[in-house]
């Protein structure tokens, strides 16, 4: 299992902004490189495709689990999902300095330690790839 936690700043923009933008999931491709689409199923339930390593698409149903408005946001995928992946990002003000968000991610790779390997062999590893994905959503969010 892999842990990804990370936390950054978007000034000037309220927990409720920052919120909303994060919750509308239809938004999350339009920042982030690796994600191609998010389809909302229902307001609970969307589907998720990403480009894996060698650029192969790895896909997930998802559903939130806990959505409490302008503070936090938690989800896990659902069963059948190419990735077993769960997460919660939490909104919090920052005195004077707009939103910190901290986003936490637990996954199991696909193909377990041999889908490591070869995420690692070809240099496609989430965790490393995470910090630009947050730095594009840390912009987009604060030209919101």
């Amino acid at each position: 299992m892999v842990r990804i936690d990370r936390s950054f700043a978007v000034p000037n923009k309220s927990p409720d902004e920052v919120y909303e933008f994060w919750r509308n999931l239809e938004n999350l491709p339009h920042v982030i490189e690796k994600l191609q689409s998010v389809t909302m199923l229902d307001d609970r339930r969307s589907h998720w495709v990403a480009r894996g390593p060698a650029g192969v698409p790895v896909e997930s149903d998802a559903e939130i689990t806990n959505d409490r408005g302008g503070r936090l946001i938690e989800w896990r995928s659902l069963p059948g999902s190419t990735l077993d992946i769960s997460g919660i990002v939490r909104f919090k003000r920052k005195q004077g300095q707009g939103t910190k968000v901290h986003l936490s991610i637990q996954y199991v790779t696909p193909g377990g330690a041999a889908g490591e390997a070869l995420a690692d062999l070809l240099k496609q590893r989430p965790e490393e790839r995470g910090d630009g994905a947050l730095q594009d959503v840390q912009e987009a969010l604060a030209q919101s």
